[in-house]
């Protein structure tokens, strides 16, 4: 069941048209994955204007081993511990596991639909086709898009300035840690080692994530800028990177 907008492989259309027409936008298709709890993952690449998303049928993402060559079309995301001996059930269905015997826990996001909004003001947005599906997930979510067609809000990104949640522990640790970093390059185990601290604050409202995204995107034109939803852990994922481009 397609919807009466008849978005295929081909569709090419004027975004301000597509919005009298009811045609979706970046805004409406992640939010329609977030209400049906399906992951999705919007991003672009450094020095350029095209914006890409897409959106995963599978609510439990598969834990895969990064192998490019193997991987159908989608998006990667990796926690900084990848590699776990203790990872949940589901993570042992993977097909792609390590060499080692370990679990990788890269989560794949895989493209059930993609979109790419470009620079011209234009989107070109297609349906993949579907492998050992009836096609259920696909028609939900096509259902839930044009029944959220012209009921749009933009949701502010935040009411007010967020309120720091202060932990009086971790400067003490992030102390600690670099004077174990410090002794570490000195007896030379390492040569190079990035520290990084959390910052936790609490929101009024859930800020919009497609709203910080393309502010994102304005203020690091060279970076490559992501937002990753994963509603299996309850997280969104946002992030601006120049490393290794």
């Amino acid at each position: 069941m397609q919807p009466d907008y008849s978005i295929n492989t081909s569709s090419t259309i004027q975004l301000a048209e597509s919005q009298r027409r009811g045609q979706p936008d970046a805004s409406d298709l992640w939010k329609t994955a977030l209400t049906l709890g399906f992951p999705a993952a919007l991003w672009r690449l450094p020095n350029q204007q095209d914006k890409h998303l897409i959106v995963s049928f599978e609510e439990v993402l598969p834990r895969v081993s990064a192998d490019l060559d193997e991987l159908p079309a989608g998006f990667l995301i990796s926690p900084f511990d990848n590699l776990a001996k203790n990872a949940p059930v589901e993570a042992q269905l993977s097909e792609h596991l390590d060499p080692s015997g370990l679990i990788p826990q890269t989560f794949f996001l895989r493209a059930d639909i993609q979109a790419t909004f470009l620079a011209t003001e234009t989107a070109t947005v297609k349906q993949t086709e579907l492998k050992n599906t009836t096609g259920e997930p696909a028609n939900r979510f096509w259902h839930t898009l044009k029944s959220n067609a012209g009921k749009k809000a933009h949701q502010p990104i935040g009411v007010g300035n967020p309120t720091p949640i202060l932990d009086p522990k971790a400067q003490a640790l992030y102390e600690r840690n670099v004077a174990k970093a410090i002794e570490a390059i000195q007896r030379g185990e390492l040569r190079k080692v990035v520290l990084s601290r959390t910052k936790q604050v609490q929101f009024t409202n859930a800020p919009n994530a497609v709203e910080l995204f393309d502010k994102l995107c304005q203020k690091y034109p060279t970076a490559f800028v992501s937002a990753v939803s994963i509603p299996e852990r309850g997280q969104i994922w946002i992030s601006a990177t120049q490393n290794g481009w």
